[in-house]
């Protein structure tokens, strides 16, 4: 939209109708709150910052990095559990707030060339990293798990989805819905492993992690799995 104000015109179900339509520039939190895209869920407790992801939308990025700067932590906690994706470019921006200045991010296959992605910006972390996943985690969400697994992070669930495409959908008509999807490339993690049809294993597996819902019994989780492997 050009201008601040404008007037547009939607044909539905072979109707005509006007809407005004008021441009905004950028979302203030209240805008957010309402529209409900807030996608970033934030909880702490003493040293552990907890944040879920529902999915890698447009805002994501904003909220992570808001987090991890208000909060000083030693221990952050990824939920991406149940997280199907969403957009790759975000996941990759999350991926550069939480790894090493760089370090590899990710690979993308293309027709006839290779991509590398890696952290292109300094940071100042010094936290331990634990993701949680799920069957269910899928697409940017895997390749954040396996970028931060690669890294030297901890994954705790259950292997994930296995979707590594990166598809494009060409609508045919904007009534029924109804398009085409390509896919123009694939996603490879950082040691040049596929998650198409694979996933991304974790590091310790957890039997029914969907169970655990309640920070206070995540964070014992964890430290059991971090005990166990210090007496070893």
């Amino acid at each position: 939209l050009s201008e601040e104000n404008t007037k547009i015109e939607v044909i539905r179900n072979g109707k005509c109708l006007h809407y005004d339509v008021k441009k905004l520039n950028k979302l203030d939190e209240n805008t957010k709150k309402c529209t409900g895209t807030k996608q970033v869920q934030k909880e702490q407790k003493q040293n552990w910052l907890y944040l879920k992801i529902g999915m890698f939308g447009n805002y994501v990025l904003e909220e992570v990095e808001k987090a991890i700067e208000e909060t000083k932590c030693k221990d952050l906690i990824l939920d991406l559990r149940d997280n199907g994706g969403g957009q790759i470019s975000h996941s990759i921006g999350v991926a550069e707030l939480l790894l090493k200045y760089d370090s590899i991010i990710c690979n993308i296959i293309h027709a006839d060339y290779k991509e590398e992605k890696r952290v292109t910006k300094q940071n100042n972390r010094s936290f331990n990293i634990h993701v949680l996943v799920n069957e269910k985690t899928g697409s940017a969400a895997e390749l954040l798990t396996a970028a931060i697994k690669e890294n030297g992070g901890k994954i705790y669930g259950e292997k994930t989805y296995g979707k590594g495409k990166i598809q494009l959908i060409f609508p045919f008509d904007k009534f029924d819905g109804s398009g085409v999807k390509i896919t123009v490339a694939e996603i490879q993690t950082a040691n040049n492993e596929k998650i198409e049809g694979v996933g991304v294993e974790v590091t310790e597996y957890v039997e029914n992690i969907d169970d655990y819902k309640n920070l206070d019994d995540i964070i014992e989780m964890i430290t059991l799995f971090n005990d166990k492997e210090h007496t070893e």
